[in-house]
């Protein structure tokens, strides 16, 4: 599982540069742990649930903050998704970010 979790780590990591084409996105490569928090710089639950509707859930910022306060940041996680559906949410985030 160690080289799988590796593998769709950098498979992320790839998605995200690609995805800065189309938005001045920030992230930091995690230390630890299976999952990305990627700054959208605007608001990450408005974000969120445009790619609900697309059947893609990102857990955003405010379903994290104690006090429910708005965010910009997205968590992407990899541990119980695989490559296909990986590439899948990140083209729902492409095609959101296009339209803005």
């Amino acid at each position: 599982m160690r080289r799988e979790y590796e593998h769709r780590f950098h498979f992320i990591q790839e998605e995200l540069e690609n995805l800065q084409k189309y938005a001045p996105i920030e992230w930091h490569q995690p230390n630890g742990g299976l999952a990305y928090w990627v700054n959208f710089k605007r608001n990450s639950k408005t974000l969120a649930d445009e790619a609900l509707k697309k059947g893609v859930l990102f857990s955003h910022e405010k379903s994290m903050d104690f006090h429910h306060r708005e965010g910009t940041h997205l968590n992407i996680g990899f541990a119980s998704a695989n490559e296909q559906e990986i590439a899948q949410g990140f083209q729902v985030l492409e095609s959101i970010l296009k339209r803005r």
